[in-house]
């Protein structure tokens, strides 16, 4: 079984958005996550929750990239922060489809 962990606020590139395609979650509060051995999916849906966002799943996001197990650990950091970590340990990305949605896909 793979482990991965990440600590601290890490920024492992930006998601660019335009203007008019912000984020405007419910809770824009600093996160605060600390999650062991979950799937991808329960990573991000465990972060919709937390702020109040929608998340859609492109076909592209394969069921094994969904599936993968993650350990992860980070405190204070931006939602963008935080999908930014999520998704680009696992392979993937994520784009803003409006204020409170945003669509994870394959990196290219």
């Amino acid at each position: 079984m793979r482990h991965l962990f990440l600590a601290g606020a890490i920024v492992l590139g930006a998601t660019t958005t335009s203007a008019a395609q912000q984020l405007a979650p419910r809770n824009a509060e600093p996160i605060k996550i600390v999650l062991v051995n979950v799937t991808f999916e329960e990573a991000i849906g465990f972060v919709s929750k937390q702020v109040g966002i929608e998340v859609q799943f492109d076909d592209s996001a394969t069921r094994e990239r969904l599936n993968a197990k993650l350990t992860l650990k980070l405190e204070g950091v931006t939602l963008e922060e935080a999908l930014d970590t999520i998704t680009r340990v696992s392979g993937l990305t994520y784009k803003v489809v409006d204020a409170q949605t945003i669509l994870i896909y394959q990196l290219p």
